[in-house]
């Protein structure tokens, strides 16, 4: 709450410019339960991460990150596999962004912008599964977003929190 609201791309008029140049995302990294059994998955997930981010920094020169590991909340065949949340900031590259309307997971219209060098990213990045990726228009907007989900699935007694925790504990996993 002390830092310095730092405006990234906020001064865009998007009705002029197709673009704005953005290097602070939040990026979503899903795991395929196909590829492996859970525990496999679960093994092999920081691993799996650090690869992502050498291969990018490879690329794009260095990153700093903020990484949250949760299992897969929802029913269905990757609940309980590892997925990360990560504000990621290039801190050597920009890339191009843009607005988009789209539904959030209650149904409701928002705004957020994409990456128009998405593909680029995830075949830089060689992550084997499902990458999303958003771009972050100021330091403000990142830590309400990261408190915001932190406070959701990190601690409290709510399902996602308590599985959260308790496969954190079993794999010795933790957010930093």
């Amino acid at each position: 709450d002390r830092l310095e609201n730092i405006r990234f791309f906020d001064s865009v008029n998007f009705d002029k410019e197709a673009y704005a140049e953005a290097n602070l995302f939040w990026i979503t990294l899903s795991w395929d339960s196909k590829l492996c059994s859970l525990d496999e998955a679960w093994r092999d997930s920081y691993r799996m991460l650090h690869k992502f981010k050498a291969n990018l920094e490879n690329k794009y020169g260095k990153i700093e990150w903020l990484v949250f590991i949760q299992p897969f909340p929802n029913e269905g065949a990757a609940f309980g596999y590892p997925h990360f949340h990560i504000v990621m900031w290039f801190k050597d590259s920009t890339f191009n962004v843009f607005p988009h309307l789209e539904k959030d997971s209650s149904g409701a219209m928002v705004m957020r912008y994409r990456v128009k060098e998405k593909r680029e990213i995830e075949l830089s990045g060689k992550w084997h599964s499902f990458i999303d990726v958003q771009a972050l228009s100021s330091l403000r907007g990142a830590v309400n977003y990261v408190k915001k989900y932190a406070k959701s699935v990190c601690y409290g007694e709510n399902s996602k929190a308590i599985l959260n925790g308790a496969v954190a504990w079993l794999y010795r996993k933790k957010s930093f």
